[in-house]
């Protein structure tokens, strides 16, 4: 019985190994994105992926690709640009979560793999909702947010305004 349960571990090690290499070597070229709020009070935003070449809904690929990550809450507005994909969300976390993620979310627009996040805009204790991004160039952009206008450093990832 031993040798049983040893060698279904193995398997099961080796199964999750070659997810996990799977996970890593995932690319999304050939669809469309989902932004979702999810469940609120429960989850925060989640991306979903419909793949052209399979003609099927690939869910949860921002966890996929970000396994210890997270989006904001009620994701608003999504833009690719530059061969990047902004995620903007209203809020990082609520309050009953254990959790949090990014107002705004750069990621790699093939990959999804987070480059960077920013939690709040202005001061650090600021509560200003997100609500959608414009870029200007690869190195710059405008966010919306229910105290203005912020200016985006895409390369250090800073705000200035409102």
């Amino acid at each position: 019985m031993r040798l049983i349960t040893r060698t279904c571990a193995c398997v099961a090690l080796a199964a999750l190994t070659a997810l996990g290499a799977m996970a890593e070597d995932l690319t999304y070229t050939n669809g469309v994105f989902f932004i979702n709020e999810d469940q609120y009070g429960l989850n925060l935003g989640s991306v979903n992926y419909y793949n052209y070449d399979y003609s099927e809904m690939e869910y949860g690929v921002f966890t996929t690709a970000n396994p210890k990550a997270n989006l904001g809450v009620t994701p608003q507005h999504a833009q690719m640009y530059g061969g990047r994909l902004y995620i903007m969300s209203k809020q990082a976390s609520y309050s009953s979560a254990t959790n949090s993620g990014g107002r705004l979310c750069v990621l790699d627009g093939t990959t999804l793999k987070l480059q960077g996040t920013i939690v709040s805009f202005g001061s650090a204790d600021s509560t200003y909702d997100g609500r959608s991004y414009c870029a200007v160039n690869n190195d710059k952009g405008y966010i919306a947010t229910s105290a203005g206008i912020f200016v985006l450093d895409v390369q250090s990832m800073t705000t200035t305004g409102p």
